[in-house]
């Protein structure tokens, strides 16, 4: 799902007109370790992770971001 942007888009069908309500975008993110998390938490692999600035972006319905 994550590969071919199915999840992307469902999620976005559900999920937009809250996140951009919102405005998470303009908001200051403040990243802090967390010991607790093992090494088998997959923090490099951003397709798991959301970015208020890909969504604020526009999904194409196909899952790939104009602006990315």
């Amino acid at each position: 799902m994550i590969a071919d942007g199915t999840y992307d888009k469902i999620f976005n069908t559900y999920q937009h007109s809250k996140i951009e309500k919102l405005h998470l975008k303009d908001r200051k993110i403040f990243r802090i370790d967390n010991q607790l998390h093992g090494p088998e938490t997959p923090f490099a692999d951003k397709k798991l992770r959301f970015d208020p600035d890909w969504n604020s972006s526009g999904c194409d319905g196909t899952g790939k971001y104009a602006n990315i």
